[in-house]
């Protein structure tokens, strides 16, 4: 006889959209009494959001030096990097014509973090690209990143 299982997923709500040309995000939580406010983003949305904002010093200090990278891409396959500098160069190769976020969410299952985004990009062949990609972080102590392991929906160009 099987037994139901029980899932625990803690949500944050993340109102985002492309304001005056830039990105604008606010992070609301609920608390036990159902009250809700504003609190900082978190480390996953905030890495993404430096990544969109092309200001990648930024993006460089939420990763610990021993980060784990791994990817699956259709352009590029598995991707498997280790530490700050590997993936920066990658995501300055990924973000580097980033327009802007036109989605972010992020959730938690229990300990392991969930950030889903999705990026507009200037391609100087194909016009406005879009992509997809789903991530799954932990983060340390200190809230750096430790782990991002991610899948992409691949670039999808966007009707004129």
């Amino acid at each position: 006889m099987r037994r139901p299982r029980t899932f625990l997923v803690a949500a944050t709500l993340i109102t985002a959209g492309l304001v005056g040309g830039g990105f604008a995000a606010v992070a609301s939580t609920q608390d036990e009494k159902g009250a809700t406010g504003p609190r900082a983003l978190p480390a996953g949305a905030e890495f993404i959001q430096a990544l969109a904002d092309r200001d990648f010093s930024a993006a460089q200090t939420m990763l610990t030096p021993e980060v784990e990278f791994k990817a699956l891409t259709p352009s590029q396959g598995f991707v498997d990097l280790t530490g700050p500098e590997a993936v920066m160069n990658l995501m300055r190769e990924w973000y580097g014509t980033a327009e802007g976020i036109e989605n972010l969410e992020t959730n938690k299952v229990l300990q392991r973090h969930h950030v889903g985004y999705r990026i507009r990009w200037a391609s100087p062949e194909d016009g406005i690209m879009v992509f997809e990609q789903q991530a799954y972080y932990d983060v340390d102590d200190s809230g750096r990143i430790s782990r991002w392991h991610l899948v992409c929906s691949g670039d999808q160009p966007v009707p004129s």
